[in-house]
């Protein structure tokens, strides 16, 4: 048995490679050791506690030019499959988005009908680069193909509040979601966007809500509105309708994300 405690995979040709070292225990009723390995060219370290029903990990960290992130959490085996983590991004390049194919995703149905896990994730901008985002909170839980996501993040002393839920396993999965943004100096969120504005500590509040086909590239607004008053009518809603597709889901759902389209998208609705 002592032979078997510390286990070397490679599979040739492929740059994935793991070391699995096995701790000794006072318990035969649970095994602890230390996963650690590569893929291509990131690199990954798991400390764990197994127990037949269940996976407790005590620290994973990932390393890798375009994301980098530490986690912790457990993995319910038995009576049901169930993950619930917790990370902390390290290091996230947006670009990766790029490479997601929603449609692919949602071709593994009977994957999505079996995953059950709750995630949170958690980002705080290094205080020496210039990122958008300054602070990001997001939890997700997911089961029976029910995804439900709350986010909390802040741009340049702006705060986003958001939810939305879409359920996987329809043949085309629309997003409900709600959003409120909270500003105390409209000029300075601007300026993240290279977008001008004259005015210093002008406050900014929305409030909107709608429904976005994520396969058809489609957005509906049920309400846009404002703190002073305004209350976008029909018409508005059709145009900002016709706007965010014409300029933000020009392609797909990430490259919605892409800073020179919000900054497009901003100074057309401006």
């Amino acid at each position: 048995m002592d032979n078997l405690r510390s286990i070397n995979f490679i599979l040739l040709d492929t740059g994935i490679s793991a070391t699995l070292n096995l701790l000794d225990n006072d318990t035969i009723a649970s095994y602890s050791g230390i996963l650690k390995g590569s893929i291509l060219k990131s690199n990954y370290k798991i400390d764990f506690l197994y127990d037949y029903e269940s996976i407790k990990i005590s620290s994973f960290f990932f390393r890798d030019k375009k994301l980098s992130f530490d986690s912790n959490g457990n993995i319910e085996l038995s009576p049901f499959f169930k993950i619930s983590l917790e990370s902390q991004i390290k290091k996230f390049d947006k670009k990766i988005l790029n490479n997601i194919r929603i449609n692919r995703v949602l071709n593994y149905e009977k994957l999505i009908k079996k995953l059950n896990f709750d995630k949170k994730i958690t980002y705080k901008s290094n205080t020496f680069r210039s990122d958008v985002i300054d602070n990001l909170d997001i939890e997700s839980k997911l089961a029976y193909g029910r995804l439900n996501i709350s986010k909390k993040l802040t741009i340049a002393e702006t705060n986003f509040d958001c939810s939305s839920n879409i359920n996987l396993l329809e043949e085309f999965p629309v997003l409900d979601f709600s959003c409120i943004i909270n500003s105390t100096d409209k000029k300075k969120f601007l300026k993240k966007f290279d977008v001008s504005y004259k005015k210093k500590n002008e406050s900014f509040f929305l409030d909107m809500k709608g429904k976005l086909n994520i396969l058809n590239n489609k957005i509906s607004f049920d309400h846009i509105r404002m703190k002073n008053g305004y209350i976008a009518t029909e018409e508005d809603l059709k145009y900002f309708k016709s706007t965010f597709e014409s300029i933000l889901f020009d392609n797909s759902f990430f490259k919605i994300f892409d800073l020179p389209k919000i900054k497009k998208f901003i100074l057309e609705i401006s």
